[in-house]
């Protein structure tokens, strides 16, 4: 049997953002059973007879940003894509960076 207890896996309970800056990502929580399937828990769920072999994966979401992503220097979000800190869809996406020309998109 495992129950659940942790803080930000529902999108509401996600940190807030500072100045502008977009609230963080939820936390997850998911298990799989040795046969393939997927149970996604909630908040202090109880989860009964896992079976042995059965994986437990956890994504922290992470804190809030601080600050208007559009105004993030793109330099400094070109260099998050090289380290791996963010993909290329997020610069995309959040920060408006187009990885091509180098430039903000506007």
């Amino acid at each position: 049997m495992a129950v659940i207890y942790g803080d930000g896996v529902a999108p509401e309970a996600r940190a807030f953002g500072l100045e502008g800056g977009l609230p963080g990502k939820a936390n997850r929580l998911e298990f799989e059973l040795p046969d393939g399937t997927i149970i996604a828990p909630r908040l202090k769920q109880k989860i009964e007879d896992l079976p042995c072999g059965t994986i437990l994966r956890q994504w922290a979401g992470g804190g809030g940003g601080f600050g208007n992503p559009h105004e993030r220097a793109v330099e400094v979000v070109l260099e998050d894509v090289r380290n791996g800190i963010l993909s290329p869809e997020e610069a995309r996406d959040t920060y408006a960076v187009n990885l091509e020309t180098r430039r903000r998109e506007a």
